[in-house]
């Protein structure tokens, strides 16, 4: 009894709300604010993958702007959603003269990013009607919102850039909606334990994600996203060690969650990979001793051109998907002295990349390990549990094109390949080499790279002072029948003689 008397109330206020003359010169309203659906190109379409699981994902407070062809603020309509888990979709009645409007949602901002908007919200007398109209600020379009990542609060939510138009009929009942997007992107990290030691997570770290202060207003497209050069770049880390993620041995599972901003990947060099280094420890015993931590790290995704993506998308949720496996791989970048010409100078190496200053020869060590093996102990690329047989010379497989310094030119092309035949599978080991692969001496350009008896891999750099570039060097390879695939980026920066 009680249910269907409130059901009957509701619909008696609807047909008040919705038979009520409307006002001489007016429009009446509808209008239904709702969480845009998450991108499709990276969340899935199927089962409750697009329901946001989270409160923080839900709209808990809004503001939407209805401006006219002058740049004016002639309406806003605001409302906080009473209860901690918000909605997706929330609807609001009012009468607003005839026009064509662009009207802006905004939703979750503190007060800080509020003011950041720059808008000047009309003025109302006690009846609510408009004695002063409110305005955008010139630079409306191009301003941005200071987020973090790691954000633990309530998602901010804005439109897209150019809002969205309507059309407002006097004496007529019309229904519109007004669509937000968060401002942030969910990555889920899900880790799968496939090896034979049970591990704890203790922290990891993205790069390169926006440090902060992205677009207010979500881009016209992806290309649109802030570039490196014009905002910060970080490395965001998450230390888990006080907490960590336990994963039992043989098919032990675990996950974690954080919102970052949108990011573009250009910041990584040519190949726009986005990196993730994770720091673990493995009980060398079931129950028993622990290993050192020991940092692994990967590359999240290849670039757009090769099946993965540039950007990370405002609005996106992210499957990142890591398996743990007995192997472990590195890559060292090492000094090589010639017996002739140039030794190469070493700014900075890791297991990610390579900077050097000069021109000269250069070493990339390959080596791998089982978890089983005494710590500290590296295995030749050569070794019987591996499989790596690149097949020489290079082949072009890119694009050609010419560098320029100074009054120098030169051409090169942007991918070869040194591989093996396919096997049955049609999986092929060996060497990949993709971007500025002009910063390498080309006076044979198919064998930029050799590989020796020793399991190292040389080439050598161009000794152009004023040349900068960055080229990936890709190895696949299979370790017990597996394929993988490693990347190593080798820079040449400027040198600036001191």
């Amino acid at each position: 009894m009680i249910i269907a008397a409130t059901l009957v109330a509701c619909q008696q206020e609807d047909d008040v709300l919705t038979t009520d003359p409307i006002p001489d010169g007016k429009g009446r309203v509808t209008m239904t604010i709702k969480a845009r659906r998450p991108a499709p190109a990276t969340r899935a379409e199927t089962g409750n993958w697009l329901d946001p699981v989270d409160p923080v994902e839900r709209i808990h407070d809004y503001k939407v702007i209805f401006v006219n062809g002058s740049n004016e603020v002639v309406e806003m309509v605001s409302n906080t959603i009473s209860g901690e888990d918000g909605v997706e979709q929330d609807e609001f009645r009012f009468h607003l003269a005839p026009g064509t409007y662009t009207v802006y949602g905004f939703a979750n901002l503190t007060a800080e990013q509020w003011t950041a908007t720059g808008i000047t919200v009309p003025v109302k007398n006690p009846n609510g009607e408009v004695t002063t109209k409110g305005s955008l600020p010139a630079d409306f379009a191009t301003r941005t919102i200071n987020t973090t990542n790691g954000w633990d609060k309530n998602i901010p939510m804005t439109s897209r850039t150019g809002g969205q138009q309507i059309t407002v009929v006097a004496g007529e009942n019309q229904t519109f909606a007004v669509e937000v997007v968060r401002t942030m992107a969910k990555l889920q990290i899900e880790f799968t334990n496939n090896s034979g030691q049970d591990m704890d997570i203790l922290g990891y770290e993205i790069y390169p994600l926006t440090k902060t202060n992205n677009s207010l207003l979500e881009p016209a497209t992806p290309a649109d996203i802030i570039k490196p050069s014009k905002r910060d770049t970080v490395a965001f880390a998450v230390d888990l060690k006080d907490k960590p993620i336990k994963l039992v041995k043989t098919n032990g599972t675990g996950m974690t969650t954080v919102y970052v901003n949108e990011s573009s990947a250009t910041a990584t060099g040519v190949e726009n990979q986005y990196s993730i280094r994770l720091k673990a420890k493995r009980y060398l015993e079931s129950g028993g001793n622990q290993a050192e931590a020991t940092e692994y790290r990967y590359g999240m995704t290849v670039n757009h051109a090769s099946g993965g993506f540039t950007n990370i998308c405002r609005n996106d949720w992210i499957k990142i998907p890591i398996t743990f496996g007995d192997w472990s791989f590195r890559i060292e970048a090492l000094q090589f002295v010639p017996i002739a010409g140039y030794q190469t100078t070493v700014v900075s190496a890791d297991a990610l990349t390579a900077t050097f200053l000069t021109g000269g020869n250069i070493c990339i060590k390959p080596m791998v390990r089982k978890n089983t093996d005494a710590e500290g102990t590296w295995r030749n690329i050569f070794d019987n549990a591996v499989t790596f047989s690149p097949k020489f010379p290079f082949v072009k497989k890119g694009t050609d094109k010419t560098y320029t310094v100074g009054s120098k030119t030169f051409p090169y092309n942007t991918r070869y390949e040194a591989l093996s035949d396919p096997d049955g599978q049609g999986d092929q080991t060996g060497i990949i080499l993709t971007g500025d692969t002009y910063i390498l001496t080309q006076d044979d350009e198919s064998n930029l790279f050799m590989l020796l008896d020793s399991g190292d891999i040389v080439g050598q750099i161009q000794n152009e002072d004023a040349m900068e570039g960055t080229l990936t060097l890709t190895l696949l390879v299979k370790l017990e029948g597996r394929l993988y695939s490693f990347s190593y980026n080798i820079v040449k920066a400027l040198n600036p003689k001191g």
